[in-house]
């Protein structure tokens, strides 16, 4: 019996005669699932058309596959030029004509207009072999195209991208798959099990409005749903999504396949509402069940219902077993003290900057390895994440405890299940004695180091401004940048600290049990924020100042307030006075102060009078002394008990000593590190707020703060007198500043997603969201655990109404 050329969908079953994706396709119809209709043109078309030009195919396939690299290329191209005369038989092209009008016919609803011809190779969408995007296929169609259409799908395989791909496999014969083309509202792939990690009872969905050609092309980037699939109950749930910005879609008209722009209000906008996502799930995972093995399915929604367009094996080889972006976990706990919740794009730059400079080199001389595809710092939101996930590998590499890093950065404490191994034991050795080297640098250089940077913010100041160039400002810029790359100290004084937790754990636990962190924090009160505690020693003692002053009394006390005269108000004071040396010595300082885009408190003065005016109705103020003499007691206090535990094992307490006088001496460098960077940051700001000027008078910007909105390269063009789209840059990065403004990320993330709606409304349905109202969410500040009244700070106006013994929760 002659094999078929012509067979409708549902009696494809046979790859070698159907290739893969029809015979997926003709699996998923027979068991019910909604697929489109279809005509299959067999293998046995493709062959007959070969013979008829006389083309020996399978020994041109077996040439190119043992052909070298040169050779290839060039027999490659003499067979595309002998796949280029194929033509489709005219019993093969009859046949289709009458099998496509009985389609027409037998579908419901309006003529098809607009068709699609798909690739379906014998080794295409098998548990070997997915080659997804290998080979070609053509959207939006008429009958009368497809005698051109089909010899173009059979020569996809004859290309360099499907021969690297498919190289080992026999001749990929190619049938053609030909279906109508859905008006898609939404398109994408799915996937039944995670398609990196491998999780299983978890289903992916990536979406785009209109068809899916873009996202399959890698042209867009797709909106990504994560869905919990429990085989027992809870019903499912969207885990994680994250929503990209789509410019446009493809959708089909009666004119044909076109880039439709999309309204602004749908940009922004999920591109599957929820239920569909929780529904495409369901139905990917009864797909996964019936074809007993995890799918990759495309699929689309179209007005009257949502669509299976194609089914692939995953493959166990393809989903990765590694460290990477989409294995992390991602914390902003650390960034949030230091920068504003939606930092500038220059802040950000300088983030990621100062991260691979300053802290992955290091890890990397260590000797410790970073998988391909692992970023350190991510951007969510607009809001930046660090990589919990990685910093715990680099512990486990170093032979640490990976769970102290969570302490430091945030995270959940979970163990990471996937990294690099750790390494071997002389390597350790030589990475601990590297690490000791650069701790004891630190702790020699640390001193003339914070005084070079202190030096680095004697730049010329903004009256100053006309007398240097743009060019000559990037210069300085530059050079302060270099200096801060070839001299930092910031890991090798975190090292610092690192090291002597970990040496202190390992004495401590063994004396006091689960009690040794609350001890040793109490031990180390002060230590390791004597600069901070002292700015807050300062205010304290401002405000004091002004309650035995009556004129600086009654001008912080005034109703209503208007703190802009404070230099007139307070002229002849003794408050001023000592108010400017605060200045003076903390100016440098500020909130969000580790973005460049944050006005200093030397810009920002009437803010700090705020915060002193906030203590004044305070009741009884503790001087500032009391407050340091009852922090030393605490201190002297714990380490009597930490002495006492230790008994007659002398030489436990004299080795504790010594890591403790280490850790309080490296606690103290890490503070001033950070305060003397600050330094570097406001010098940093005011060279650039300089260039800003000169961007506005030269009408290259409109107002000097547009310029953190702009990146490092943008600048330099802007300088260089080349970037005339300035405005058109800052314009679109307000307007998306203003959009992500509005959105709530997650203080942690796993994998690619993040907190989703479905995850708040579950909080809201706890216990003591119920209660109170509203559950908050948030991250300690410090490991250990306390019990109190819960004390809200929201605005330095509330600090008076802290008391001693309060737990204290407050956005950062």
């Amino acid at each position: 019996m002659p094999e078929p050329l012509i067979l409708p969908l549902p009696d494809c079953s046979d790859p070698r005669l159907v290739g893969g994706k029809a015979a997926g396709l003709g699996a998923l119809l027979r068991l019910g699932f909604q697929v489109p209709p279809g005509i299959c043109v067999t293998t046995g078309a493709v062959r007959l058309a070969i013979r008829e030009i006389g083309f020996d195919a399978e020994a041109a396939w077996a040439r190119l596959v043992t052909a070298g690299p040169a050779d290839r290329v060039q027999r490659l191209h003499e067979y595309q030029q002998q796949m280029a005369r194929l033509a489709v038989p005219p019993q093969v092209l009859h046949e289709l004509d009458d099998a496509l009008q009985t389609l027409e016919l037998n579908r419901p609803g309006s003529r098809v207009r607009w068709w699609a011809v798909r690739s379906s190779a014998i080794d295409e969408d098998g548990p070997r072999l997915s080659l997804a995007g290998a080979y070609r296929s053509r959207l939006g169609l008429l009958r009368e195209e497809m005698a051109s259409a089909i010899p173009s799908v059979w020569a996809s395989c004859w290309t360099l991208s499907a021969l690297t791909r498919a190289r080992d496999a026999r001749l990929p014969t190619m049938a053609v798959l030909i279906q109508p083309l859905l008006a898609a509202r939404a398109a994408g792939v799915a996937f039944s099990c995670h398609p990196v990690t491998g999780e299983p009872h978890v289903v992916v969905v990536n979406a785009v409005p209109g068809l899916a050609e873009p996202l399959v092309n890698g042209t867009v980037t797709p909106d990504s749903f994560l869905i919990d699939m429990p085989p027992a109950q809870p019903a499912p749930r969207v885990r994680q999504r994250a929503i990209s910005e789509k410019s446009s879609a493809r959708i089909v008209t009666e004119q044909g396949v076109v880039d439709h722009a999309l309204s602004p209000s749908r940009r922004a906008a999920p591109s599957l509402d929820e239920a569909d996502v929780l529904r495409l799930a369901q139905l990917v995972t009864q797909a996964a069940a019936c074809l007993k093995t995890d799918v990759d399915v495309e699929w689309a929604q179209d007005e009257t219902a949502l669509w299976l367009l194609q089914a692939r094996v995953i493959a166990p080889h393809s989903v990765r077993t590694g460290l990477s972006d989409a294995t992390s976990t991602w914390s902003r706990a650390n960034f949030k003290e230091t920068m504003p919740d939606l930092p500038s794009p220059l802040g950000l730059a300088f983030l990621e900057e100062f991260m691979e400079h300053g802290i992955l080199r290091h890890y990397r001389a260590l000797g410790c390895r970073i998988p391909a595809g692992t970023s350190s710092i991510r951007i969510v939101a607009g809001r930046p994440y660090i990589n919990v996930s990685l910093f715990q590998s680099f512990t486990a590499q170093l032979r640490g405890d990976p769970r102290l890093v969570t302490e430091q950065m945030g995270g959940e404490g979970a163990p990471i299940p996937y990294g690099p191994a750790p390494l071997s034991w002389w390597k350790v050795a030589r990475a601990g004695l590297l690490m000791e080297a650069k701790i004891r640098r630190a702790a020699r250089r640390a001193e003339g180091w914070f005084r070079e940077m202190k030096d680095m913010a004697r730049v010329p100041q903004d009256d100053d401004a006309t007398l240097s160039s743009p060019a000559a400002l990037l210069r300085q810029l530059s050079a302060i940048n270099q200096r801060l790359r070839e001299r930092d100290l910031t890991f090798a004084i975190v090292g610092g600290v690192s090291q002597a937790f970990m040496v202190l754990g390992l004495l401590l636990e063994r004396r006091l049990g689960l009690e040794w962190r609350a001890r040793l924090n109490a031990s180390l009160q002060g230590s390791g924020a004597v600069i901070s505690a002292n700015q807050i020693y300062r205010l304290t003692a401002l405000a004091e100042a002004a309650c035995r002053e009556p004129p600086a009394r009654a001008f912080l006390l005034a109703e209503p307030w208007r703190p802009q005269g404070f230099r007139a108000a307070l002229a002849g004071t003794t408050f001023l006075t000592k108010f400017d040396v605060y200045l003076r010595d903390y100016g440098h300082r500020g909130l969000a102060e580790s973005d460049v885009a944050s006005p200093r408190f030397a810009d920002i003065p009437e803010y700090v009078l705020g915060v002193i005016r906030a203590q004044l109705p305070a009741p009884s103020p503790r001087a500032a002394e009391d407050s340091a003499q009852v922090t030393a007691m605490k201190r002297r206090a714990a380490l009597d008990d930490i002495r006492q535990r230790f008994g007659r094992r002398r030489h436990e307490w004299i080795c504790f000593r010594w890591w403790h006088r280490r850790l309080d001496r490296f606690l103290a460098l890490r503070e001033a590190n950070r305060h003397h960077l600050m330094y570097f940051s406001a010098a940093a700001r005011r060279l650039e707020l300089q260039m800003a000027d000169h961007f506005v008078a030269t009408g290259r910007l409109t107002h000097r703060e547009d310029l953190f909105f702009l990146l490092p390269e943008e600048i330099r063009l802007l300088a260089e007198g080349t970037g005339l789209r300035g405005p058109e840059w800052v314009a679109q990065r307000r307007a998306e500043g203003d959009r992500l403004a509005r959105e709530t990320p997650s203080d942690v993330i796993r994998g690619l997603g993040e907190l989703t709606q479905a995850s708040a409304d579950h909080d809201a349905q706890q216990p003591e969201a119920k209660s109170l109202g509203v559950l908050l969410r948030g991250l300690p500040i410090g490991a250990g655990v306390g019990e109190g009244p819960v004390r809200l700070v929201l605005t330095p106006a509330d600090a008076g109404t802290v008391r001693r013994g309060d737990v204290i929760v407050t956005p950062v």
